[in-house]
């Protein structure tokens, strides 16, 4: 997990270039995680719809939308 902290599901991230479907599921809800946590310190009156339609377009991949989906549907 924490070796694909940094990676991205459209393959630019750090230190392998993963594509989303070579991210393992945790490791996905890991990077979402941290993006939701910028995102709270970010904006003082955030909501779960708010976080999910600004990262969403994002972070595209089997585990990302169903991370996604169980935010906010």
């Amino acid at each position: 997990m924490l070796l694909q902290q940094k990676e991205l599901p459209d393959g630019s991230g750090y230190p392998h270039g993963l594509s989303a479907s070579q991210i393992a599921p945790l490791s996905a809800l890991f990077i979402v995680s941290h993006y939701f946590v910028d995102y709270v310190i970010d904006h003082p009156d955030w909501s779960p719809r708010d976080f999910v339609k600004t990262y969403r377009p994002r972070l595209k991949g089997q585990y990302f939308n169903k991370i996604f989906d169980s935010i906010y549907q």
